[in-house]
């Protein structure tokens, strides 16, 4: 039988304007919005609604703000299909996770809140940041980043498709590593819009920091398996997933994998919920079989009445 898995996209996938016309048309998703508003502390619904850019992308209130997007639409959504499988992408895991019942709307908004508060706090001090490099194989790559280390910490990040992957490090050692890959024949290297070296060392103090912030949060056990994009792990487990989201902002994104990994699994379609196509589009590029759907506006929501 055929299995549906339920996507979720990180950080790089807001855009000012975003769930303003799930707000304006749907009560449900009026009413999560002004819950948010009071869980936070702040108007996350006017950061994502009127921006500016500057402001929506600091960390944090991206994250917060596609957590809650993709949090919404799932909630409107989820009587609509049977899910078999939830994934997401860095920060997506965390609204996969409310999806799986794993974590509540509230807590999901508090965690994913201090996570980009202690990334913000740290990364600046590090000057760090990310770029994708397209069109280059992993072994071309990994010559670049060893070149490019003699500048500063620089990795592989995210490996979101075989011809996309993106680094993270700090920004001088990052940009020479981008003007390696172009001088290498890279179709693109390309500057992330993110204000962090998420998956990378410069992440060490933050990640130790929200781990003993994460501790005193309950996790339950999944009703929908969850797979983990950093160690392609299937957690049924609560308090797995806990010691997992501790280490997540270490890890690596193997996208790709995460997308084999749910293959064989049985998983024949997937829905991204949130902003964007981001993941829908990766997809394109790792699996031509897989049947792709995204859910990511008022209208998109409203066809599956």
């Amino acid at each position: 039988m055929s299995k549906i898995a339920a996507i979720f996209p990180g950080q790089g996938a807001q855009k000012v304007g975003m769930g303003k016309d799930l707000y304006e048309n749907n009560r449900s998703a009026a009413d999560l919005y002004e819950k948010a508003n009071e869980i936070l502390g702040f108007s996350i619904k006017d950061v994502s609604f009127n921006g500016p850019d500057e402001k929506l992308k600091i960390s944090s209130n991206t994250q917060p703000a596609i957590f809650l997007h993709s949090a919404i639409i799932y909630s409107l959504i989820k009587d609509k299909f049977k899910f078999s499988f939830t994934a997401g992408h860095s920060l997506g895991e965390y609204a996969a996770l409310f999806a799986s019942g794993v974590i509540s709307f509230e807590d999901g908004l508090k965690l994913v809140r201090r996570r980009g508060e202690l990334m913000s706090e740290k990364s600046e001090k590090e000057e760090g940041t990310m770029a994708a490099i397209i069109g280059l194989t992993m072994d071309k790559l990994s010559e670049i980043i060893d070149k490019a280390s003699k500048k500063g910490i620089v990795m592989a990040a995210n490996f979101n498709s075989p011809q996309q992957i993106v680094i993270s490090g700090e920004k001088r050692a990052v940009k020479y590593a981008c003007e390696l890959a172009i001088d290498s024949n890279a179709k693109k290297a390309i500057e992330l819009n993110v204000s962090n070296a998420f998956h990378s060392p410069l992440m060490e103090k933050a990640s130790k920091e929200f781990a003993s912030f994460i501790d005193s949060f309950n996790f339950n056990n999944p009703v929908i398996p969850f797979i983990a994009a950093g160690d392609l792990k299937i957690y049924r487990n609560g308090k797995e997933i806990k010691e997992y989201m501790k280490r997540q902002i270490m890890l690596p994104v193997k996208w790709v994998d995460t997308v084999t990994a749910m293959k064989s699994e049985g998983v024949t379609e997937v829905v991204e919920l949130g902003p964007g196509r981001t993941l829908c589009n990766l997809i394109k590029r790792i699996d031509r079989d897989i049947k792709l759907n995204y859910i990511n506006n008022m209208e998109s929501v409203n066809k599956l009445q």
